[in-house]
């Protein structure tokens, strides 16, 4: 009988993101210059890949594969219908009237469908409602995990013995402790996976931030819980010279320190000018973000960053 061959290996096929990380530093300097993307030199190796993927993506939209990408989205079965229009009046109305938190819902003729969004102006929703705050925190899971899981004792005594110095390392310490305790459980795949679900909604600041509030830690090891910090300056400039009514730091969001966390999706503007535009694509833009009002972040040494399309966070240089 002749003799099978084995056949070769599959090698493993990277992503975009993942091939630009295998690049240097200044290599990826190079490619983003030619991008026309500016402060290459203070971004860090994965901020660079990522604004160039962006960058990347928004030069295809006006060839023909962009356009047919484009198209397939618009016909995405799985789109929402009755949407008001980007932009329009009704479109920000309908944005600031709250809904229910997402999940299943019955329709007035009956019907059983699942609406996936945190708010009527189609925005992508979260397990539990993570705009909406539960008992006075941010969501139902975070007050949750702090009621019934967490054992305060045991991490006040792990502050005192000198093992967290500041809230962010706690709060990172909450959080590997909580992965732990899933994978040990032993629990059944299906199981693990709607605990993590859950668990990936808690606020793991926002509960390190309440065990810590008799130690006098600072929010990170970069110091910035001071209400005269370089941050707090920059979110009420924010907030009071160009109207910004959503301003939040970056350790709310997911616990990354030194940062701002604003909405790429409000109304805010500068000289009739929306600061924020994912989609917008001019002279008056460089990657969805106003030139003028970035120029002015860069000159207080801050500059901006896409996380998705809706949100935006403000970071040091």
């Amino acid at each position: 009988m002749p003799v099978k061959k084995k056949a070769p290996a599959k090698k493993a096929v990277l992503g975009p993101k993942a091939k630009l990380m295998k690049l240097s530093v200044t290599t990826l300097r190079s490619k983003a210059k030619k991008l026309g993307i500016s402060n290459v030199t203070t971004r860090t190796k994965e901020n660079l890949a990522q604004s160039i993927m962006l960058a990347e993506a928004r030069k295809k939209r006006g060839t023909t594969a962009g356009k047919k990408t484009t198209a397939k989205r618009s016909a995405n079965p799985n789109r929402q219908i009755g949407v008001p229009k980007k932009g329009s009046d009704r479109y920000w109305a309908d944005a600031s009237r709250k809904a229910q938190a997402p999940g299943r819902r019955t329709s007035k003729s009956g019907k059983v469908y699942y609406e996936r969004r945190a708010n009527r102006s189609d925005v992508p929703g979260t397990f539990a409602g993570m705009s909406e705050k539960y008992n006075g925190w941010t969501n139902y899971w975070t007050w949750k995990y702090n009621l019934e899981l967490l054992d305060e004792s045991y991490w006040r005594d792990q502050i005192e013995e000198g093992y967290y110095s500041n809230i962010y390392d706690l709060s990172k310490g909450l959080e590997e402790s909580a992965d732990e305790l899933i994978e040990t459980a032993g629990l059944p795949d299906w199981a693990e996976f709607w605990i993590s679900a859950a668990f990936s909604e808690i606020n793991w600041y926002e509960i390190a931030k309440g065990i810590a509030e008799d130690f006098d830690l600072p929010a990170n090891d970069l110091g910035l819980s001071g209400g005269n910090s370089k941050r707090q300056k920059m979110m009420d400039l924010l907030k009071k010279k160009y109207k910004f009514d959503f301003v939040r730091t970056t350790e709310e969001f997911d616990g990354s320190p030194g940062g701002i966390w604003v909405t790429g999706e409000g109304p805010q503007s500068v000289g009739g000018k929306r600061i924020y535009d994912y989609y917008k694509d001019d002279t008056a833009y460089e990657l969805g973000v106003l030139r003028k009002f970035e120029q002015a972040l860069n000159k207080l040494g801050w500059y901006s960053e896409w996380y998705d399309p809706g949100t935006i966070m403000i970071w040091p240089d």
